[in-house]
């Protein structure tokens, strides 16, 4: 039986560390078709090449600070409350000081996530 979470605090996050600078906390409320984090980054995710979802959709949306997310080449700025629709299959990479929520359906799991060190 699969534990479901209705109310998770930060201090029970699952928290991941990207790189030195990047930092996602995970809230896993455990039903798979969905999932939530809070990242924190300052410099650029990934480090180096692109990121690319393999399966699931995911919505990036600011809380605060500017950056820059570059999807298939094509380059957009980020400001607090923009929103983005990543497709799967997308390359990816953003970059700034940047807050953002991450929402995924179905849910985040690291083996639908690839880093391209292209």
């Amino acid at each position: 039986m699969i534990d479901m979470k209705e109310i998770i605090k930060l201090k029970e996050t699952n928290k991941v560390a990207n790189s030195e600078k990047c930092v996602a906390y995970e809230y896993l409320f455990g039903s798979g078709k969905t999932s939530l984090a809070l990242i924190e980054m300052k410099n650029r995710y990934p480090d180096r090449g692109f990121a690319i979802n393999k399966v699931f959709e995911e919505i990036i949306f600011v809380l605060n600070g500017k950056g820059r997310i570059t999807i298939d080449g094509k380059s957009y700025d980020l400001t607090k409350n923009d929103a983005v629709m990543l497709k799967p299959g997308k390359k990816y990479y953003y970059e700034g000081d940047i807050k953002v929520l991450t929402f995924t359906s179905p849910a985040f799991k690291v083996e639908n996530h690839e880093v391209l060190n292209e």
